[in-house]
């Protein structure tokens, strides 16, 4: 449904899709919300880029999601990049691009074992690249960190 001109708050019940793996609803002007979004337990790809999304309340629910793919740039979300994320093992592709993250890259990013790309460019996150990026090892082809 990406750049479908929709509106408005989807409704939780979308969640509850028996088949759901995908959820694309990219460049919509939308009031994306997380909450019960543990329902969709086959959830693979999660791609709610440029769609005003500006809380991560209720993030934590992704948390035991099966996510290969996260994708929440171009954005509005302020404050520390949630830890939530780096707790989905299974994640391979990150894309929290131009956001208002603040705050440094949390250590917890040597926990992505499967990580190939991880883009976190356009912000505001300062200090140090953490060394438990080396935990990582040979899956990350991509860091992309520049212009913050």
């Amino acid at each position: 449904m990406k750049n479908n001109g929709l509106t408005g708050t989807p409704p939780s019940t979308i969640y509850r899709l028996p088949e759901l793996t995908k959820l694309d609803l990219m460049a919509n002007a939308i009031d994306f919300r997380f909450r019960g979004i543990f329902e969709a337990t086959k959830l693979q790809y999660l791609w709610i880029s440029n769609t005003g999304l500006s809380s991560t309340d209720d993030i934590d629910e992704i948390g035991q999601l099966p996510l290969k793919e996260l994708r929440i740039s171009q954005n509005k979300i302020g404050g520390p990049i949630p830890k939530t994320i780096f707790g989905i093992a299974s994640l391979e592709y990150v894309s929290l691009s131009h956001n208002a993250f603040t705050g440094t890259l949390p250590t917890e990013i040597g926990k992505l074992a499967n990580l190939q790309e991880f883009h976190l460019y356009g912000g505001s996150v300062t200090g140090q690249i953490p060394a438990e990026i080396g935990n990582i090892g040979g899956s990350l082809k991509r860091l992309a960190l520049s212009e913050n």
